[in-house]
């Protein structure tokens, strides 16, 4: 899962009998927030491309969206 989701390990289990050897267990969500300014520094790009990305996606999304609604 994302980084803004819980996970969980992997644990272990017998492949035999399926006895659980090593019990699975959660894993926090750290999340992530970042700037447009941050984004744009990480990727090489200037924050108005970010911006002009953002608008785009979103436009994106929401028609998708509106169409299966």
């Amino acid at each position: 899962p994302p980084c803004t989701e819980t996970g969980l390990t992997e644990g272990k289990h017998c492949e035999t009998c399926g006895t659980v050897i090593v019990a699975r267990e959660e894993i926090p969500a750290t999340g992530h927030s970042y700037t447009q300014k941050q984004v744009a520094d990480m990727l090489g790009i200037s924050q108005s491309y970010i911006s002009r990305l953002e608008k785009r996606i979103l436009a994106n999304l929401k028609e998708t969206l509106a169409g299966k609604i």
